[in-house]
C-alpha cells in the first residue's frame, strides 16, 4: 500500500508539474502545493527502493523528463547475469571484453578503457557498488535507456548505481596521464542512491574533484541523486557545470553543494527534502558564476539556497518555486551574503504549514546588491518576506506580496481644530521617502510629514477650516 500510495503521489505531481514550470502560472503552483505530503528530511532509504539486500529501482516523477527509449551506440555496456556475475560487452561486436564478480570493478575497467577515446560506457540494470567509482574527463556515464521506460505497468528509472560506504559513489576528476583531456564528462540517464546512513558524511552522490585541476564542461541530465549519507552533488573544483532535469532527494546533508568558484548552471530540477540546504555554494571570494533557474526547491531542512562571498561574477535565480523549506525556524528560503551582483526574477515563494517555519522567504546580508523583481510571495513568512543586514543598493520593486510604492488621493473633511491627518500608505514596511501634495484650497498650508510602518502623517502649523470632503492630498511614498 505504502509503495501504490507513493507512485500515485509522484504521478499526481508530475501531471503538476508541467503546469507548474511550463505554464508557470500561480495557479499551477497551487495546484502543487495541494498536492504536497509532509516528509521526514533526509529519511533511510525506503525498503521499495533498497531492500535490505538488493537495489530495487526508483519511481520518480515523470515528468522530469521523457519517456525513453534505447539511443545511439555505447563503446562498452556494462550488465549483470542475475548469478553475481557482471560483464562489459563491445559496443561494437557484442563481445565480451571484461567480467567479474565485483560491479564496481567491472565499470571501472570500462571506463579507464575509454580513456583518450572521448567513449561512452552504458548501464543496464542496477548494480550494487562495493566501492565508488571514478569518472574521467572526456568519458560518458549513462544509463542505457534515455529517461523512463514503462515497466511493470509504473513509470521507473531504468538504470541506477547503488552504494552504501563512506566515499563518493561517483567521482569525476582528470586523469594525471591525460592532461590534455580536461572536458566533456557526462552523466545521464541515472538513479545514484545512496544507503542513507548520516555517519557516512563523504557518501556523496556526485563528487567534482580539482585533484588533477579542474574538469571542464561538465554535463549532467536525467539523473536522480537520493539517500546519500554526504550530499547529492559535491563540487569541489572551479568547473564549468551545466545540471539539468535534475533531482536531488532526502540527502543527509546537501542537495547541492559548491565549494569553489565554479561557474554552475541549474535548471529544470527537483531539489526535496534534504536535511541541510537544497543549494550550498560558496566562491570564498572568487568569481563565482551560478544560475539558478525553473526549479522546484522543497521542504529542504535549512536554506533552499545559500550563496557566500562572490566578489565578481553574478548570481540568477529565475523562475523557481520555494516550497517550506526551513524545517527550524532559522533559516530562509534564499540567502544572499556577500554577493554584489544578482538578480532575483520571477520567482514564486510558499509555507502553508501550520504554524509556518519558514522565518523569511529573503536574506540579504553584508554587501549583496541587485535587483529583485516580479517575485510573488504567498505569505509573509514567521517574521516576514525579508531581513536584511544591510539593505544595500538592492533594487526592490513590482513584487506581489511586497510592495514598496504606492500612491494615491486621501479626502478629509476639515473641522477647524484638527492638525493631524493620517494615511495608511500599503507598503510592506516604513517608507523611505514620502512627498504630499496639496490637491484643494483648504489643504495649503505650513505642514510637515511623518511616517512609520503603516501610516504617513501630514502635520499642519495651522487646522485647516471646517468643511466637507475639504482637505485634499496627493501622496506618494517609496521604500
Amino acid at each position: 500500500m505504502e509503495t501504490e500510495n507513493k507512485r500515485s503521489f509522484y504521478v499526481k505531481f508530475a501531471i503538476v508539474l508541467i503546469l507548474g514550470i511550463l505554464l508557470g502560472s500561480a495557479l499551477g503552483s497551487l495546484i502543487i502545493v495541494s498536492f504536497l505530503k509532509p516528509q521526514q528530511l533526509a529519511s533511510p532509504v525506503p525498503s521499495n527502493i533498497y531492500n535490505g539486500t538488493q537495489f530495487q529501482g526508483y519511481s520518480p516523477p515523470a515528468s522530469i523528463t521523457e519517456a525513453g527509449k534505447q539511443v545511439g551506440t555505447a563503446d562498452y555496456i556494462i550488465f549483470a547475469d542475475g548469478k553475481g556475475n557482471y560483464y562489459a560487452k563491445s559496443g561494437d561486436n557484442g563481445s565480451i571484453v571484461f567480467s567479474g564478480t565485483d560491479a564496481s570493478t567491472v565499470i571501472q575497467r570500462a571506463i579507464d578503457a575509454e580513456l583518450g577515446k572521448w567513449g561512452t560506457v552504458w548501464l543496464k540494470g542496477y548494480f550494487t557498488l562495493s566501492k565508488g567509482i571514478t569518472l574521467w574527463s572526456g568519458v560518458g556515464l549513462r544509463g542505457a535507456k534515455a529517461g523512463w521506460g514503462d515497466s511493470a505497468g509504473s513509470i521507473k528509472i531504468e538504470d541506477g548505481l547503488y552504494g552504501n560506504f563512506n566515499e563518493p559513489i561517483v567521482t569525476i576528476k582528470n586523469h594525471p596521464s591525460y592532461s590534455s583531456i580536461k572536458f566533456f564528462p557526462y552523466i545521464g540517464e541515472l538513479a545514484i542512491i545512496g544507503g542513507g546512513n548520516a555517519n557516512y558524511t563523504s557518501n556523496h552522490g556526485i563528487y567534482v574533484s580539482d585533484e588533477n585541476g579542474a574538469p571542464m564542461d561538465i554535463f549532467i541530465r536525467n539523473v536522480l541523486i537520493g539517500w546519500c549519507g554526504g550530499n547529492g552533488l559535491h563540487v569541489y573544483s572551479g568547473s564549468k557545470m551545466y545540471v539539468s532535469d535534475f533531482y536531488s532527494e532526502s540527502n543527509k546533508q546537501y542537495g547541492v553543494y559548491v565549494d569553489k568558484s565554479a561557474i554552475l548552471e541549474i535548471s529544470r530540477a527537483y531539489i526535496y527534502g534534504n536535511r541541510k540546504s537544497g543549494i550550498y555554494y560558496n566562491a570564498h571570494g572568487g568569481g563565482g558564476y551560478l544560475n539558478i533557474m525553473q526549479n522546484i526547491i522543497l521542504n529542504n531542512g535549512y536554506y533552499g539556497v545559500e550563496v557566500y562571498s562572490t566578489t565578481t561574477g553574478s548570481i540568477q535565480i529565475i523562475g523557481n518555486m520555494f516550497i517550506q523549506n526551513d524545517a527550524y525556524t532559522s533559516y530562509a528560503d534564499i540567502e544572499l551574503s556577500n554577493v554584489p551582483h544578482y538578480t532575483m526574477i520571477g520567482n514564486m515563494f510558499f509555507d502553508y504549514r501550520s504554524p509556518k517555519l519558514t522565518k523569511y522567504h529573503i536574506k540579504l546580508e553584508g554587501n549583496s546588491n541587485g535587483v529583485i523583481t516580479g517575485n510573488v510571495f504567498f505569505d509573509t513568512a514567521v517574521n516576514g518576506v525579508f531581513y536584511f543586514n544591510p539593505r544595500g543598493s538592492s533594487i526592490i520593486e513590482n513584487n506581489l506580496g511586497y510592495t514598496t510604492k504606492n500612491s494615491g488621493t486621501a479626502t478629509f473633511s476639515g473641522n477647524g481644530t484638527t492638525k493631524q491627518f493620517t494615511i495608511a500608505h500599503g507598503l510592506a514596511g516604513t517608507p523611505t521617502t514620502a512627498i504630499v501634495t496639496p490637491a484643494s484650497s483648504d489643504a495649503t498650508g505650513s505642514f510637515y510629514v511623518t511616517a512609520d510602518a503603516t501610516n504617513i502623517y501630514v502635520n499642519y502649523a495651522t487646522a485647516p477650516p471646517s468643511g466637507t470632503n475639504n482637505v485634499v492630498l496627493y501622496w506618494s511614498v517609496s521604500m
